[in-house]
């Protein structure tokens, strides 16, 4: 590694040339001579920063109640799909 970019440039520029060439990871490490893992970590530690501090998340947070739901009887629901194969109502 050279002495004159710091250590986060260069995961940086490893990591856009990963991007502009279009290669699995791996793959990426292998022809660069790269320890996989130690670019996974940097990926994700340099990916975690691009989050700006104080903006919201486009993600909701969705809870499922816990209550019974009453279904129709599986009988009426097969009768009412044989109905409308035949195109009665």
């Amino acid at each position: 590694m050279q002495s004159k970019i710091s250590r986060t440039e260069y995961w940086k520029n490893h990591i856009n040339k990963e991007k502009i060439q279009n290669l699995s990871t791996l793959e990426y490490c292998r022809i660069e001579g790269l320890k996989a893992s130690t670019f996974r970590y940097w990926k994700k530690k340099l990916s975690d920063k691009t989050v700006t501090p104080g903006l919201k998340s486009p993600f909701v947070k969705v809870s499922v109640a816990k209550e019974k739901i009453d279904l129709p009887n599986p009988e009426w629901v097969a009768s009412l799909i044989r109905s409308l194969m035949k195109g009665e109502s």
